[in-house]
């Protein structure tokens, strides 16, 4: 789930690509480049607390935007969830949406994830369903599906100090890709997810 200040931001993105008084520009809403730049503009902190059951320290980590072209029409997001009873194990949260125009009509049909994968300066990494019920958030806005998958802490540590990491999502409808790090080129996830395993480390 987007925090409310991330939420308002694209609100206004939404709003700014209405209004145009212009017949020969395109009335659609902001780009999904223009997501992926507020999210990195926004990058929330990590919820950090203790665990109920047995006091144990959690991590956890909203999903933020990768980046990719402002034509794709599906738009690819990464966060995360650590537990400090299994602390070599980690739980990657996969985002995929689209946005809505304004009469509320998404671009292309969304209807779940099936599988992600990762490529990580060429080491391809298949990532397993953590068997959840994919979580659907719908709204003005766009329509998101988020779902767990199990890795190892090492993964994402791999994916902070790689120079090219790209997250491929399979959905019933086909593929899309969005790119964590690239060449230098910093998405929110990225930064979203340096925060997170700042938290997980620290005492």
């Amino acid at each position: 789930m987007k925090s409310p200040l991330l939420t308002l931001s694209l609100a206004i993105l939404f709003l700014a690509g209405c209004v145009n008084s212009d017949p020969n520009v395109s009335k659609e809403p902001a780009g999904i480049d223009a997501k992926a730049e507020a999210d990195a503009a926004i990058a929330t902190n990590p919820i950090v607390s203790r665990s109920g059951f047995d006091n144990a320290k959690t991590v956890s980590m909203v999903p933020h935007s990768n980046t990719q072209n402002s034509t794709d029409l599906i738009h690819t997001g990464l966060g995360a969830q650590w537990n400090a009873a299994h602390p070599d194990d980690l739980i990657l949260i996969v985002e995929v949406s689209t946005l809505r125009d304004r009469r509320g009509i998404t671009a292309t049909e969304l209807t779940g994830i099936t599988g992600a994968e990762l490529n990580i300066d060429g080491e391809k990494i298949a990532l397993g369903l953590t068997g959840t019920v994919p979580d659907l958030q719908d709204n003005f806005l766009m329509k998101e599906f988020t779902n767990g998958f199990a890795t190892k802490l090492s993964t994402l540590d791999k994916i902070l100090k790689s120079k090219r990491a790209w997250l491929r999502v399979y959905t019933p409808t086909g593929t899309v890709e969005g790119a964590v790090v690239d060449n230098g080129v910093k998405s929110g996830a990225y930064n979203a997810l340096e925060k997170f395993m700042a938290a997980v480390m620290t005492p």
